[in-house]
């Protein structure tokens, strides 16, 4: 009837992870914490190897993110430019998103 606990996206493994513990009431074998910080304008790529498994399927996506979204900061600009300021704000929610899942 009622929520015990959510993850926000994007996801970080390790908050995921606790998560599931608190709530299925089991011990923790190993967690190591991250530092999260939000300032950060590169690329974490231990977490994202971290999050992701394994090194080739990161890198595939990490080429998918930048074909998909590398030109995001002009179209950003341009919106604001119109004033389309509701859409400006839908691609950098987007954007947020996505680049959060990649680290």
């Amino acid at each position: 009837m009622g929520m015990n606990g959510f993850v926000t996206k994007p996801f970080d493994v390790d908050n995921l992870i606790a998560t599931v513990l608190r709530l299925t009431q089991r011990e923790p074998a190993a967690i190591v914490p991250t530092k999260r910080d939000d300032t950060m304008l590169s690329i974490d790529i231990k977490r994202g190897l971290r999050n992701w498994g394994d090194r080739v399927t990161y890198y595939k996506y990490l080429d998918r993110f930048v074909a998909a979204h590398g030109r995001d900061g002009q179209e950003i600009t341009r919106l604001l430019i119109r004033g389309r300021r509701s859409e400006a704000a839908a691609l950098v929610h987007k954007l947020k998103g996505a680049a959060g899942n990649m680290a």
